[in-house]
């Protein structure tokens, strides 16, 4: 697990940000992820028409990441470029790169001969 996110109001997030520091809890500014590329996601100071989360972390005293977050803005159709997958989609992709560097790392150990090399 990464991290636990937990919705809150959108116009509450910086309240809650300024309670989290006031009792001593190192917290994010406010992270205003966008529809940009790349790190370009998360430039934006202020909230743009690109903004569909705001977002602020901070730990639990057990270390675990907490995110509180807020829309920014309603999500349409647009908003989807990928085909959807489920949970087994993900875990077949797993199995296939985990054999991958599995016969890659054989390889490079000459663990496998010439023979059978898949290169």
């Amino acid at each position: 697990m990464d991290h636990v996110a937990l919705d809150v109001p959108r116009d509450q997030i910086e309240a809650y940000r300024d309670k989290l520091r006031a009792k001593g809890i190192a917290v994010t500014e406010v992270v205003n992820h966008s529809d940009r590329p790349g790190l370009a996601q998360y430039l934006p100071a202020e909230p743009n028409e690109d903004t569909f989360i705001r977002s602020i972390y901070f730990q639990d005293p057990d270390g675990i990441t907490l995110e509180f977050a807020c829309w920014g803005r309603p999500l349409t159709e647009a908003d989807v470029v990928h085909e959807p997958k489920t949970a087994a989609d993900l875990n077949d992709e797993k199995q296939v790169e985990t054999m991958r560097r599995a016969q890659v790392a054989a390889e490079a150990a000459g663990l496998v001969p010439q023979a059978m090399q898949t290169r």
